[in-house]
């Protein structure tokens, strides 16, 4: 088991503004995952810490960044512009640090990084925790319109019970991107907690085991 260590970096956007990121330092990674918190979360998101601890095992880094109104102190997200800077500075700034790049997050952190594939930006998979599929209560309002845009491997793990997006709903929409994996969590909500079904722990640690193997899928 390799020691725990970590690097942070302050990462200048075009703007003026700089935003944070830690850098999990693993030897010689095969992928490093880059991560987006949701827009409740900041750089300290809980699932991220767990996440890179298993992860680093397996020899994958994980760099997890916070965006503008996170560093800001504030609650309410940023323009979609400026949190499209913020992730293409970040992967700029981290493109050399595996072979390989996954890019992605929970929540908005995953799909801004959707958005920013979409537009072009080159890695070699994307990695959707907890997509907002749409609203809770406005299912006919789905953000999937960019979808048919990306064409890399993208790995989507959702709750049973995630009010963002049922399981038909985003067996649907992941069925759009070619080639998706779409991973379901039994009985978990989008914060992915499971009431007295299971504790969150167990939740988490299905859902990085899910991606671990994913990803060893895609070495091959």
């Amino acid at each position: 088991m390799q020691e725990k260590a970590e690097r942070a970096h302050k990462v200048h956007l075009n703007s003026g503004r700089y935003i944070s990121a830690i850098e999990s330092i693993v030897e010689n990674p095969e992928w490093a995952f880059i991560y987006a918190p949701g827009a409740g979360s900041n750089i300290e998101d809980p699932f991220a810490l767990s996440a890179a601890e298993k992860l680093a095992v397996h020899g994958i880094a994980l760099i997890r960044f916070q965006f503008p109104f996170s560093e800001r102190g504030s609650k309410s997200p940023d323009a979609e512009a400026v949190l499209l800077e913020s992730w293409e500075s970040i992967v700029n700034a981290f493109k050399d640090a595996a072979p390989r790049i996954v890019i992605g997050g929970r929540s908005l952190g995953g799909r801004i990084a959707s958005s920013l594939i979409a537009k072009g930006q080159i890695v070699d998979a994307l990695a959707l925790f907890a997509y907002p599929l749409h609203p809770p209560g406005s299912p006919d309002r789905k953000r999937t319109e960019h979808f048919n845009t990306i064409s890399i491997p993208t790995f989507f793990c959702s709750g049973t019970k995630d009010a963002f997006g049922s399981p038909a709903e985003l067996e649907s929409a992941s069925s759009i991107i070619t080639g998706s994996s779409l991973n379901l969590l039994e009985g978990a909500d989008h914060g992915f907690r499971a009431g007295k079904l299971r504790a969150q722990a167990e939740v988490w640690e299905e859902a990085i085991g899910l991606f671990i193997a994913w990803l060893k899928q895609l070495s091959i």
